[in-house]
């Protein structure tokens, strides 16, 4: 029993032959207290397809294949709160060493990593922040080191025993379901540890909670979205001592983020709070329980007669439709 106050309203659920719930139908607002929408109604369904996209009948949708893009619609590409990191086994050794996990992530290629995920749909930007950047105060940092194989190399070589990174294998957890673009970015690590000599195996876990029961050196793919935009929804999530996710990928645990978390917790300025995860972040730099590797970017294609449709900075969840109207 949808409510609301805003510019649309709830008008019906749309229906399969089976009476199933496909989408919605929302309404324009007659009492609505601003200027109101411009469309009289509009409809979201998940299971809007290319073909009526095609046809005129859906005014935009999510681009699933190069047939879309090859039709020349207007393509739009925007940010969104999904972010992905490879995470390590903190509390095991020799991954229990923030040296050793710098040095492994020199050894990585974040943009062929992120060619691997790629698809019609999604494109994956380089990044190199904990907090994404899109996030009101905070900046893109600048790239660190390059990939250096040799270097790295060097590194691992001071700081695992004689022969220990030849003799160092590394599990990749994987949540399931097992997709191409996972089994892409699998392969793709692979060959790049195999250029540092360590060997990779891959694990698929059926549920998130068997993580619990690895005990050897571990690195996590981990895509995490956000609930909503503020840094406190990816840095308690992710590293602090004791969540669920952090428990489940890099088990990392440090009482200096937490007391920092704890602060920002309870400071009701909007500066200090945003100084309190800037800190937070250089720890996190210093610490390195994970690589932050790329966000996630998606595609729409739109209907050449829609007019008004302005990308938001936090991605299309945040369009304002009541701007949107369909010219001729």
């Amino acid at each position: 029993k949808p409510v609301g106050t805003g510019p649309f309203k709830f008008g019906e659920w749309l229906r399969g032959p089976q009476l199933e719930i496909l989408g919605v139908r929302l309404e324009k607002n007659a009492g609505y207290f601003e200027r109101p929408p411009y469309l009289s109604a509009i409809e979201y369904s998940p299971y809007f397809t290319e073909e009526q996209f095609e046809t005129g009948s859906v005014h935009f949708v999510s681009v699933t294949s190069e047939r879309i893009l090859r039709k020349k619609f207007p393509i739009l590409e925007n940010n969104t709160l999904k972010s992905y990191f490879l995470t390590f086994s903190c509390d095991i050794p020799p991954l229990d060493r923030p040296e050793v996990r710098k040095a492994l992530a020199l050894g990585l290629d974040k943009t062929r990593l992120a060619e691997a995920c790629d698809t019609p749909g999604t494109l994956h930007q380089i990044m190199n922040n904990y907090i994404p950047p899109l996030l009101p105060g905070f900046f893109p940092k600048a790239a660190g080191p390059f990939t250096d194989t040799d270097t790295a190399k060097l590194l691992l070589d001071r700081l695992l025993p004689e022969g220990g990174r030849k003799a160092l294998t590394l599990t990749l957890l994987c949540d399931s379901p097992k997709t191409d673009e996972l089994s892409a970015f699998a392969r793709e690590l692979e060959h790049e540890l195999g250029a540092l000599e360590i060997k990779l195996d891959v694990k698929y876990l059926r549920k998130a909670e068997d993580a619990r029961a690895f005990h050897t050196p571990f690195l996590k793919f981990l895509p995490y979205t956000m609930d909503f935009p503020d840094p406190e929804n990816i840095i308690a999530p992710l590293f602090r001592s004791g969540s669920v996710v952090n428990a489940l990928s890099s088990r990392y645990a440090d009482p200096r983020l937490d007391g920092l978390l704890g602060q920002s917790e309870a400071e009701t300025s909007w500066e200090r709070r945003t100084g309190l995860f800037r800190e937070i972040e250089r720890l996190l730099y210093e610490e390195v329980p994970a690589v932050p590797l790329f966000s996630e970017r998606i595609r729409i294609a739109i209907q050449p007669q829609v007019r008004g449709l302005v990308l938001p900075a936090m991605g299309f969840i945040f369009i304002d439709v009541r701007d949107i109207w369909l010219g001729d």
